[in-house]
């Protein structure tokens, strides 16, 4: 984990979230990571069952590779 906090301190903002997910996506030796923020929210009716959520999300990268773990590269 230090790794991956180490290789993403020093990139630019804009190419963070790309950098980050590769670096994750090489640690947990996956091919895809998606990373994204909830933009918004609504409860949905739901009683007396726990409450539920409509959830309306934004895509804030996404790295995929379907190369070996020694050759990933970032979209």
């Amino acid at each position: 984990m230090q790794a991956i906090v180490t290789r993403t301190a020093s990139v630019a903002r804009e190419v963070f979230f790309p950098a980050l997910l590769q670096n994750l996506a090489i640690f947990l030796d996956v091919p895809c990571v998606l990373a994204s923020e909830i933009i918004s929210q609504q409860p949905l009716i739901a009683f007396p069952a726990p409450v539920r959520y409509k959830l309306k999300a934004q895509t804030l990268a996404l790295y995929y590779s379907a190369r070996t773990s020694s050759d990933r590269k970032p979209l």
